[in-house]
């Protein structure tokens, strides 16, 4: 723009190109209204002073705001959407007179306001600048060393600006390390009101490397250079005219030691290393994203070896293949410190425990194979695997189905034996060696022999002592009964509630019966059968239990012989109803002599018939009647010894037939008649036997007493 103000010619705007400025352009620098003619490049303008009267004290300010608008560009370019280049052009000549000739700014369009106002701008953050700004580069927190990581710090200052100089664009570039932000070696950043960027970076390699970073800006300059013209019109304007932006660099070589590292090692324990070592375990190590980043076997100590060096940080240690019989350990995660040696330590209870076994133990009756409940076995293990019962010792006792068992077996060597047998059965201290491994299930049968205890019964008459043979007993046993099948009882046997028949005998001729029975039971016997001249025990004879510390267990059956009443009667001839009393009779058996008696020696005063054996001597009571008990099955007779005073003596034998339980009433009394003495001598009488009638006289039959009985 061109004017003339006053007569005096003035330009608004920038003159050029081709002056010898740095930017090949420049503006009018005399006072406005003042000037000399137009300046032109012709005028082969030289580098000179300042026209006189000026004010040069903001000049190195607004000479590097120029400066600094040459570095954006705005001078050819303008800000699209803001102003344009030659509305800026305008707003520097405006600005240059405020500043140097101190000439009020005007009332501006809005864009060419904006232009002013962004120069101003620039101006202002220059102010106190005294000498070109200068670019720095440093790592932050000094040094030249680091392992991975760092941030370099770039700043651009100018002498006489405190804080440095914001919105320069600084471009740092990195060789052997990539920036954190974009993960690129290069990246441009523009400085804050500090006059400072920062970038973040990591190494592009773990182990031990260079770095090399670069910080590179281009630089306003301040202050105003002033040209002249020397030829054709020496008078023509002076024109201002800003530094060039020069270009800055700077260079940083930095060492990195390489990431921070440790090392790591794993020792694995078992908990039955005798039998299964735990050698041979393989630990995968992975990292934060699951990847192998070592792996390690350990030796017959469970000692893996020393990893190579891993970065500090966060990992896994991951069991690919336990030992042989182990279980895999639960993945565990661990730290990596910088120069440590971490060590891990795999225990079983990690998981990584060997695979149990058990044991069953089944009990069963020798003889018939069902299950006994009550036998105690113990088991020891022999933990170092040199058939040593050295280790612990557990036991079990076999239930209601005959077995027990132990679970939870470290697998190896264990003696086992039995400690007590079931009750009533024979012990068995024999112990022997088993093997269980890793997840075996065993079950071993023992077969225990019942103990037994013989049960004899003496069969005797209760009231001579004597033995009698041939007596029959069944033998029962109390509830519950023993093990394996029953025997089918006899048809006649009789049936008992509590009570199971398992066998039948008859007393020997020493009138003994004997039963082996198995021990823990309660036992009865009942008589079958007994021969004359005995009755039926109904009594039931038991026992108590019979363990098996008894052995033997005898048991007496005393027997009452059965009995019949004969009645003998005296009574006078000559008047039936008058007894005679003190008659004493003997009175014989015919053989043979009842069995279960022992006859007793006859006195010499005595003469005993031929085939008949002395039983008893008695006297008539007082009246006429005398009763003898014998035992039945015989045949019996009397005879009187001596006649009471006034009666002759009946020398005859008087006999009856064979007398049972079952004779009838009327032929067991013997009735007597007797004659009187006279004086007259007396011939022979024969004395008829009579038998009286039914209900005369009756027979009593001895009972038995149920001594014994457990009911």
């Amino acid at each position: 723009m061109c004017a003339t103000y006053n007569g005096n010619n003035t330009y608004f705007g920038l003159h050029g190109l081709g002056f010898p400025s740095p930017l090949g352009w420049g503006l009018c620098a005399v006072r406005p209204a003042q000037g000399g003619g137009y300046p032109a490049p012709g005028y082969q303008y030289t580098l000179g002073s300042a026209p006189g009267g000026a004010n040069l004290s903001r000049t190195n300010a607004l000479g590097w705001a120029f400066s600094d608008a040459q570095r954006q560009g705005l001078w050819t370019k303008g800000q699209p959407g803001s102003f344009t280049a030659d509305q800026i052009a305008v707003a520097a000549k405006l600005l240059y007179d405020n500043v140097v000739w101190g000439t009020p700014l005007p009332t501006l369009d809005a864009a060419t306001q904006r232009a002013l106002t962004t120069l101003r701008g620039l101006m202002n953050a220059a102010t106190g600048i005294t000498n070109p700004p200068t670019l720095a580069l440093s790592l932050q927190g000094g040094g030249t060393t680091l392992q991975t990581t760092g941030t370099l710090i770039a700043t651009v200052t100018a002498p006489g600006v405190s804080g440095g100089l914001a919105g320069i664009p600084i471009t740092l570039s990195a060789s052997g390390a990539t920036f954190d932000q974009n993960h690129l070696a290069t990246i441009t950043l523009t400085t804050n009101t500090s006059g400072r960027v920062s970038a973040a970076f990591t190494t592009t390699s773990s182990t031990p490397s260079t770095v090399t970073a670069t910080a590179n800006a281009v630089l306003a300059l301040p202050g105003l250079l002033f040209y002249g013209p020397t030829i054709i019109v020496p008078t023509a304007q002076i024109i201002a005219s800003p530094r060039a932006p020069v270009a800055a660099s700077q260079r940083l070589t930095l060492t990195a030691s390489g990431a921070p590292t440790g090392t790591v090692q794993v020792q694995k324990n078992g908990d039955d290393t005798a039998y299964f070592p735990v050698s041979d375990a393989v630990f995968q190590v992975l990292d934060s994203s699951s990847a192998v980043v070592a792996t390690l076997v350990t030796n017959g100590q469970g000692l893996s070896p020393v990893s190579d060096p891993l970065p500090v940080g966060t990992y896994t240690l991951h069991e690919l293949t336990p030992p042989a019989g182990y279980d895999p350990a639960s993945d565990q995660t661990f730290s990596i410190v910088a120069n440590t040696l971490t060590a891990l330590t795999v225990t079983p209870a990690d998981g990584d425990a060997i695979r149990r076994a058990s044991v069953t133990i089944e009990k069963l009756d020798a003889l018939s194979h069902t299950v006994l409940a009550g036998a105690v076995y113990s088991i020891t293990f022999d933990p170092t695997n040199t058939h040593q019962d050295n280790g612990a010792t557990l036991t079990c006792t076999t239930d209601v189905t005959g077995r027990c068992s132990w679970s939870d077996l470290l697998p190896g060597n264990y003696l086992l034996r039995e400690v007590t047998p079931p009750p009533n059965y024979q012990p068995n201290h024999v112990a022997h060696w088993i093997y269980v491994g890793p997840d075996e299930v065993h079950t071993y049968s023992y077969l225990d022999t019942p103990q037994f205890v013989t049960l004899s019964a003496r069969k005797f008459n209760a009231e001579t002592d004597q033995v009698i043979a041939h007596a029959t007993y069944d033998l029962y046993v109390e509830d519950p009964t023993p093990p394996g099948p029953l025997p089918t009882p006899p048809a006649d046997s009789e049936h008992f509630s509590g009570l199971t028949f398992m066998e039948r005998g008859t007393t020997d001729e020493s009138g003994h019966l004997t039963f082996t029975v198995r021990a823990g039971y309660a036992w009865c016997l009942r008589e079958v059968s007994v021969p004359e001249p005995y009755v039926i025990d109904p009594a039931l004879h038991c026992t108590g239990v019979l363990n098996a510390q008894v052995r033997h267990a005898p048991l007496a059956l005393p027997e009452h012989p059965s009995l019949v009443h004969l009645d003998v009667r005296k009574f006078n001839a000559t008047d039936p109803n008058q007894g005679v009393p003190g008659a004493y009779y003997a009175l014989f058996v015919r053989d043979p002599f009842p069995s279960g008696y022992e006859p007793s020696p006859a006195p010499s005063n005595i003469e005993v018939p031929h085939g008949t054996t002395l039983w008893a001597v008695d006297a008539t009571n007082a009246k006429g009647l005398l009763r003898f008990s014998v035992p039945s099955g015989s045949s019996w007779c009397v005879r009187e010894l001596t006649a009471p005073p006034g009666y002759h003596l009946d020398l005859a034998l008087h006999c009856t037939g064979v007398l049972t339980s079952s004779t009838p009433a009327a032929q067991l009394s013997v009735a007597v008649p007797e004659l009187a003495f006279t004086g007259l001598p007396l011939t022979p009488i024969v004395l008829a036997v009579v038998f009286l009638a039914a209900g005369a006289i009756c027979v009593v039959v001895a009972g038995r007493s149920r001594r014994g009985v457990r009911r």
